[in-house]
């Protein structure tokens, strides 16, 4: 299946398990990939023919802007239904990262995939 990756999008939100994590917006990176078909867009070079990522990136950002999450798993959850209420979305890997969680790590992330299944 097609795909079209969105990389290293940075969001700010309150998340994590510990009191010291809601005090102020901490750092994510998002990743995604979109699996859909890109035949009729590759053929037609029309907009309205393809997903337009950027406002799909836009509303996404804009959607998780006030939320707080304990889990990186929940945020996961919450971009992949998003995604996949786009309806040429046929399938959503999604991959969320928090630097910084651990004091010997330079991340923590969590991938999942999902589909309109």
């Amino acid at each position: 299946m097609d795909q079209i990756q969105i990389r290293n999008l940075k969001a700010s939100l309150l998340i994590g398990v510990e009191d010291s994590e809601w005090i102020e917006k901490q750092d994510i990176v998002i990743n995604i990939d979109l699996m859909l078909n890109l035949m009729k867009p590759g053929q037609s070079d029309k907009l309205e023919d393809a997903l337009d990522y950027h406002i799909l990136v836009e509303n996404l950002l804009e959607e998780i802007k006030g939320t707080e999450f304990r889990l990186l798993e929940a945020l996961a959850e919450k971009i992949a239904s998003f995604c996949l209420a786009y309806s040429k979305v046929k399938k959503v890997r999604v991959g969320v990262e928090k630097p910084g969680a651990l004091p010997n790590a330079e991340s923590v992330s969590v991938k999942i995939i999902r589909s309109d299944e």
